[in-house]
């Protein structure tokens, strides 16, 4: 299924079984018989560089950031060694945006295991000065918002849970800022320790207790924080006054709070005319 055409030293070979043609047993290439970069072109560039293209890099680095300013794409493996990162102690990849121009060069950087994205730029070439690295990809709600939940969903992806515990500074630094420099949630699980409301029904409420009922439940082991408030008010827990059959008043007029009040009807005194 070849054929070939002699002139006079030199052949032309038309291979039919795979769309090849040859010139003294070197392959023409068309459209149907596509070179192979890795096999059929001889002498190739195995960098950037031997296409023309000396001034950007992909490697792995470590050091300080502050010194990349050769475009490039740059694998930070491990942050040991490193300074300046996205993310403090965490591995990344760095993207450099100078275009010829170092003085004012722009950084782009893309945490390990995540799909966050932050960037940072010189603000000065004569003091090599840098912006912080600002997040820059968010679902449009600030860092530190708090948002309400049905309490059907427990772990929404993204957001802390405000329950009073603290979390990792590396792995939330732009919250750790929100927050003013603080790892500590705040805590909205719950209203303030001692509080008492009113409801509508006889049925306490999950968390809550009958005032009545302090006396006999509130102990230092069982409530120990409601405990220890009771008890620097009041010396101890039997002391804490009774609301059966009383009518609760706001403190003024030299009663405190806490401080019981004894009815003044007996001091009602008068006459009834019958006439």
């Amino acid at each position: 299924d070849n054929a070939h055409i002699v002139f006079g030293d030199d052949t032309l070979r038309l291979h039919g079984a795979n769309n090849r043609i040859s010139y003294n047993n070197h392959d023409i290439f068309h459209k149907a018989n596509k070179p192979r970069f890795a096999e059929d072109i001889e002498g190739k560039p195995n960098t950037l560089s031997g296409y023309g293209i000396s001034n950007f890099k992909v490697e792995t680095f470590r050091g300080d950031l502050n010194t990349l300013k050769t475009d490039g794409i740059y694998s930070l493996p491990t942050a040991v060694g490193s300074s300046n990162l996205p993310v403090e102690n965490t591995a990344c990849h760095i993207q450099v945006i100078a275009g010829t121009q170092p003085g004012w060069c722009r950084q782009l950087g893309y945490p390990a295991y995540t799909s966050d994205v932050y960037e940072r730029h010189q603000v000065s070439s004569a003091n090599d000065d840098w912006s912080a690295w600002k997040k820059l990809n968010s679902d449009g709600i600030p860092v530190g918002a708090i948002v309400s939940f049905p309490k059907a969903v427990r772990n929404p992806a993204g957001y802390l849970r405000a329950d009073g515990a603290t979390f990792a500074q590396n792995t939330f630094p732009d919250l750790y800022r929100a927050l003013g420099n603080t790892n500590k949630l705040p805590d909205l699980s719950r209203t303030d320790i001692g509080i008492t409301a009113w409801f509508p029904s006889d049925q306490i409420p999950s968390g809550w207790l009958a005032f009545d009922d302090i006396r006999g439940r509130v102990t230092e082991s069982t409530y120990p924080e409601l405990y220890r408030l009771l008890v620097a008010k009041y010396g101890s827990i039997a002391n804490v006054p009774q609301a059966e059959d009383r009518f609760i008043r706001n403190a003024a007029n030299g009663l405190a709070v806490g401080q019981t009040q004894g009815d003044a009807i007996r001091n009602i005194t008068g006459k009834i005319d019958s006439g």
